[in-house]
């Protein structure tokens, strides 16, 4: 601009001269001077050219200019977009020179480590955040897009914190810049592991599961000349446990029998449990003394432990094998301890299912709210009752029994609603009827009491059909089951209970007859009361009837 400024200004002032005056002859004059002093007729032309030249330039860089301050602003708003997406993002983000060194790291990344910024760019951090494949990669400056992500594990506030890294060269210069990108994966991890231990673990004992146990089993198969024991043992009576006193004691008596376990066996020793009632000890390197001299060491951990918990005493039957070198395949070996246990099984079981039922019988009484001697006037009650109405020697044999332990199934039930002062709500009452099948289950499982695991399962069934747990009605109803039941409630209501007041014996007399012909056999009924109005309630002194037993 200012050259065309100083070519126009000449110009101007020539011509301005030339045709201000209108003379002619100096006209005339310049135009000899100008060709007398050419040069200076080249120098105004030039003055000219270069100014119409810069004035040129100087435009084309004012109009640049103008339309670059859109483009500038566009760029500078990208900057703020990105600097604010760097330092905000909830991921860490970590920039690195080409030779390792850390230049600039988002806030997340920070947090992560939990340092200031320049901390970590003073270089202290460099070891930890990378592997040594990135910085390898790093100075070579090899392409990194096969370099697969790998985790770093970060010690921090007492914990160890594990990040997935990724990394991606940026080439802004003659050298890479690397962004590495973190994940935290800690908490999947963690959870990662927490599922493979259980996958291979059992869940109530904490104890490996029988996937586990089968895989040792084939890895030590594999291996060349490998000596090895395994043990096999069964917890005796535990469905019956469970049938009677519920699984959660079931569980208890299970892990109790795998904290036995545990604590027999050395460190390199493999305890599983392997079903239900199954435990299964895998000893590397195990001969047969070694297999023995365990075996033995269970019975006596047993049997220390029965001693301190005689109130429900703990059964296992045991088997083992052993081979030397690799005599013998593993599912083999399996095999001959699983007879072995079978075996020694066959002479447990029944001695075991004995004593539990035993423990129960002393269990159930201290749940009984009658005393000993009133337990036997109920008997003798009953007994004589089913004589006057003509029922056989044998059946009376068993009525007396079945007097005793009719409720034997409450010994499953909580003590809160055996003992309940009140009304049992609906949840109460359903856990209640459960004691009938309850006891059923344990009469078949006791020899003394099979006779009359029939007669449990039934004794609470009513007249019209609305007991439980069957529903039986009328004379579907065995016999020994209506005498006990008429017998049963009568002696409730005359005895002293928590939950209501003692009855007189009219009163009793009275709802027995209300409910003749819907909870009792009416019939039956008629005979009860006639029974204890001849005086049988005083001395329980009469005469067997001679007459012809009704059709009962």
């Amino acid at each position: 601009m200012k050259g065309l400024g100083y070519a126009g200004v000449t110009i101007a002032v020539f011509s301005c001269l030339v045709l201000a005056k209108h003379d002619i002859a100096l006209v005339n004059n310049i135009y000899h001077w100008l060709q007398n002093n050419w040069w200076v007729t080249v120098l105004l032309i030039m003055s000219c050219l270069s100014g119409l030249f810069l004035g040129y330039q100087w435009g084309n860089a004012a109009n640049r200019r103008q339309k670059l301050k859109p483009v500038q602003g566009e760029l500078q708003g990208e900057q703020l977009l990105l600097n604010t997406l760097f330092n905000n993002a909830l991921s860490p983000v970590f920039v690195f020179e080409h030779d390792g060194r850390c230049v600039d790291a988002n806030r997340a990344a920070l947090e992560f480590l939990g340092c200031e910024k320049q901390e970590l760019l003073a270089g202290s951090y460099n070891d930890l955040l990378l592997p040594a494949g990135f910085k390898l990669y790093m100075l070579q400056q090899e392409n990194l897009a096969d370099l697969e992500p790998v985790e770093i594990d970060y010690p921090a506030g007492g914990k160890v914190k594990t990040m997935l890294l990724n990394i991606i060269p940026v080439k802004l210069t003659e050298k890479n810049v690397y962004y590495v990108f973190g994940q935290e994966i800690t908490h999947y991890k963690n959870q990662l592991e927490q599922l493979r231990s259980l996958s291979l673990h059992d869940p109530v004992t904490g104890l490996y599961n029988r996937t586990y146990f089968e895989q040792e089993m084939r890895r030590m198969e594999a291996g060349r000349n490998v000596s090895a024991g395994i043990i096999l043992c069964d917890l005796d009576g535990l469905k019956l446990i469970n049938d009677t006193l519920g699984h959660d004691q079931g569980d208890t008596l299970i892990i109790v029998a795998a904290d036995i376990l545990k604590n027999c066996f050395r460190g390199d020793d493999m305890v599983a449990r392997i079903g239900g009632d199954e435990f299964a000890i895998l000893l590397p390197n195990g001969d047969i003394e070694v297999v023995e001299r365990a075996s033995r060491r269970i019975k006596a951990a047993v049997a220390k432990h029965n001693t301190a918990n005689p109130d429900l005493p703990l059964s296992i039957s045991i088997g083992f094998a052993a081979r030397r070198g690799a005599s013998k395949k593993m599912i083999d070996l399996y095999k001959e301890a699983d007879n072995n246990m079978y075996r020694e099984k066959l002479h447990h079981s029944q001695h075991a299912r004995g004593t539990i039922v035993q423990t129960l019988l002393a269990t159930m009484k201290a749940k009984d709210f009658a005393t000993t001697e009133q337990m036997t006037r109920f008997k003798e009650l009953v007994s004589l009752f089913a004589v006057s109405v003509g029922l056989p020697e044998s059946s009376v044999a068993g009525l007396k029994m079945l007097a005793q332990f009719c409720d034997i199934g409450k010994v499953g039930l909580p003590e809160d609603i055996i003992f309940k002062p009140g009304p049992l709500n609906p949840d109460e009452m359903a856990q209640m009827r459960r004691h009938c099948e309850i006891g059923h289950r344990l009469a078949l499982s006791t020899p003394d009491l099979m006779p009359i695991a029939d007669w449990i399962l039934k004794h609470h069934e009513w007249w019209d059909g609305t007991g439980y747990p069957l529903g039986l009605k009328g004379k579907e109803i065995p016999v020994e089951c209506r005498i006990l039941s008429i017998a049963c409630a009568y002696n409730a209501m005359v005895s002293y209970r928590p939950y209501r007041k003692t009855l007189s014996h009219e009163q009793a007399c009275a709802e027995l007859e209300k409910y003749a012909g819907i909870q009792f056999d009416p019939q039956l009924v008629t005979c009860f009361i006639e029974f204890l109005e001849a005086g049988a309630k005083k001395n329980l002194q009469i005469k067997k009837n001679t007459q012809p037993l009704p059709q009962l």
